[in-house]
């Protein structure tokens, strides 16, 4: 679950993503989107965003589970 640090999947892309009040730092946080999506890639993970109300209604909610 990626929640704040990638807010919503339209900011995956770490060399365009906006870069919010509380991102402290620009080439930290886009450096930190890089690796998040590095390892999601290497590993197949799904990442769950915290904001992204177009990804809320793809996901599995319970009594559903992911294995």
């Amino acid at each position: 679950m990626a929640i704040d640090a990638v807010p919503s999947a339209d900011m995956m892309d770490a060399d365009t993503r906006i870069i919010m009040s509380n991102d402290e730092d620009e080439a930290d946080t886009r450096a930190s989107t890089r690796k998040l999506a590095e390892i999601a890639q290497r590993e197949g993970a799904l990442i769950i965003h915290g904001h992204d109300a177009k990804q809320w209604p793809t996901l599995k909610h319970s009594p559903e589970f992911y294995d």
